[in-house]
């Protein structure tokens, strides 16, 4: 009997954790929502152009963020907060989990060492990995 009580609170709290992430993500896609829609193009532009990143880069690594993060594009900024602003969660995040391993295998394949922890923004992440490519 007690296995069932067992099994039963753990298949509750698993189920109010899932309907938790579900409410955040969808609270980060309401405040993003409101944002002014960038191209990519205006997105280099307006925050990279000029400062020797290469444009395919950056474009890569936000789109890589976006991906990841199951969030859009087009509204994500270079101060975003990962853990605050997108990649919300209470306790962990499966999607933060992944960009952590995306990004682990993209500093493995440009050959750098980065230290993932300190990635705290969108911008960290597109200068450490936009500006290798420059660098390579």
């Amino acid at each position: 009997m007690n296995l069932y009580l067992i099994a039963g609170f753990a298949i509750a709290v698993a189920g109010g954790a899932a309907l938790l992430r579900r409410k955040r993500h969808q609270a980060t896609l309401q405040a993003l929502a409101r944002r002014e829609s960038l191209t990519d193009v205006e997105i280099y532009r307006q925050f990279y152009a000029g400062r020797n990143f290469d444009e395919a880069a950056v474009r890569s690594a936000w789109n890589e963020i976006a991906e990841t993060l199951r969030v859009p594009a087009d509204k994500l900024r270079p101060t975003d907060k990962f853990g605050a602003d997108v990649g919300a969660c209470s306790i962990t995040s499966e999607e933060l989990d992944t960009l952590v391993e995306v990004a682990a295998k993209r500093a493995a394949r440009q050959g750098r060492e980065v230290d993932i922890a300190s990635l705290a923004t969108v911008d960290d992440y597109v200068r450490a990995f936009a500006a290798s490519a420059v660098h390579s």
